[in-house]
């Protein structure tokens, strides 16, 4: 992913790009100009290897036929793959992986694989420490055990694999006893009995939009290791009165350092002092990142549920939550939908979400355009919404809102400095089908 920045790419990004627009440079190429495998002199470090797979992915070009040429690790050596979002792979395809020693897999978002893909990971069997196969709709276990035989494996999000039965979910946890990271968005996990045996191990713990009773925040409350918690929802399925559990959560975890509570009532306001309350309704004053500490030892802080904290949070989610206008909000970090650098922060953190992301977007919207807020850093947003335009192709409300959104952000710049970044940052970054669509807009928005 380009950054928006000044820095020059490095000669080995470049020479990464040049082999992408030229295979037949490090490649053999068939008759039509597609590559069939590496020169027999070619010899490609892990590093690069791993950045021609991806970003040719990326591109929406990577197929079977291309992840052929990676088959022989002795000249190329694959060990982070990211395939996220690849509709033209198949669990054949993936075969071309089978030699390789990976140490980290995104398989997210692949709609033709199914968990037979799995059978050609035994290679890394000892290797591979974080695997994701988040929103595969294709994995649909409702009949079988769900085994992943990793026992070294640290990092893993199954989250939205709708199928996947709680009684999966226990053996799976017996099974990945070195499991300090799990993401399991979406799914139906009740209580979070499940997680026992893991309860002081797990330091990262994510439960997007998961329905949970009372027994569920007990379970949270006894993982004393846990330092990111993310028990964020859509705003829609926000369950009220739960404003009272935040408080004991913050107080059972000591060594949180990240708390996700976007579109709960976790933040709300239930009846705290009048000082408090005239805090959160506040709409006019800024919300204060950076807060002083108390000289008890606490934290200065507006949000009733969060003034046990002993210390300042690195990253605080409160996209959608009436605590996002809190005049003192204990965390360096804070994705929200009130303030510039809230929504810029939402726009980062929630990329893979697409329904968050849309509601980012129309927060975008109601900054820049409805409230007239001049942005401080315009190329930043237009940055981030046209990656996210690309990472979501298909979702229509990403893509209108997004369009929208580049059109205002752009309006009025003309011909300036801020061109070259824009099309080297952004244009890059959207997708072909949407590439013709964003440079139209430039062309409105620079001719008024």
């Amino acid at each position: 992913m380009m950054r928006p920045t000044d820095d020059p790419e490095s000669l080995g990004d470049i020479c990464v790009h040049f082999c992408l627009a030229n295979p037949s440079s490090i490649c053999v190429v068939d008759g039509g100009g597609a590559p069939v495998g590496i020169k027999p002199d070619v010899c490609i470090p892990s590093a690069y290897s791993d950045k021609l797979l991806n970003w040719y992915s990326e591109k929406g070009l990577a197929d079977g036929h291309f992840l052929q040429v990676f088959s022989d690790p002795q000249q190329t050596r694959l060990r982070h793959v990211n395939l996220h979002g690849n509709g033209r792979i198949s669990d054949k395809a993936l075969s071309a992986l089978s030699a390789h020693q990976l140490v980290e897999l995104d398989l997210s978002c692949c709609p033709n694989i199914t968990a037979d893909c799995l059978h050609h990971l035994q290679q890394s069997k000892h290797t591979l420490l974080a695997l994701n196969l988040c929103g595969n709709m294709s994995f649909p276990w409702p009949h079988q055990d769900f085994n992943l035989d990793f026992p070294r494996l640290r990092v893993l999000n199954i989250g939205n694999l709708h199928g996947l039965h709680v009684k999966s979910l226990e053996k799976l946890v017996l099974t990945l006893s070195n499991l300090t990271s799990l993401d399991v968005s979406e799914l139906n996990v009740d209580d979070l009995s499940f997680l026992e045996p893991l309860k002081h191990k797990l330091s990262y713990l994510v439960l997007y939009n998961c329905s949970l009773k009372d027994q569920a925040y007990e379970m949270m409350m006894t993982m004393k290791a846990l330092r990111h918690l993310d028990i964020s929802v859509l705003p829609e399925r926000k369950s009220p009165g739960k404003s009272h559990i935040l408080a004991k959560l913050v107080s059972s975890l000591p060594v949180l350092t990240s708390l996700d509570i976007s579109g709960t009532s976790l933040g709300d306001m239930d009846g705290g002092s009048d000082s408090e309350s005239e805090d959160m309704a506040d709409s006019t004053a800024q919300p204060e990142l950076g807060v002083q500490e108390h000289a008890d030892g606490g934290v200065r802080c507006s949000i009733s549920g969060l003034q046990g904290l002993r210390h300042k949070l690195e990253f605080l989610g409160l996209v959608q939550t009436e605590a996002a206008r809190a005049q003192h909000i204990p965390a360096d970090r804070v994705a929200g939908h009130i303030t510039e650098q809230q929504v810029l922060t939402a726009l980062q953190v929630y990329l893979d979400r697409s329904q968050m992301m849309a509601k980012c977007l129309t927060a975008l919207f109601e900054l820049s355009v409805l409230q007239a807020t001049e942005l401080e850093e315009p190329l930043q947003f237009v940055h981030h919404v046209a990656f996210a335009m690309r990472r979501h192709p298909k979702d229509a409300n990403i893509q209108v809102a997004g369009s929208a959104a580049l059109y205002h952000l752009t309006k009025g710049w003309g011909r300036s400095c801020d061109f070259i970044k824009l099309r080297r940052c952004s244009g890059m970054a959207v997708s072909p089908s949407a590439t013709s669509g964003f440079l139209k807009i430039w062309n409105l928005s620079t001719r008024e």
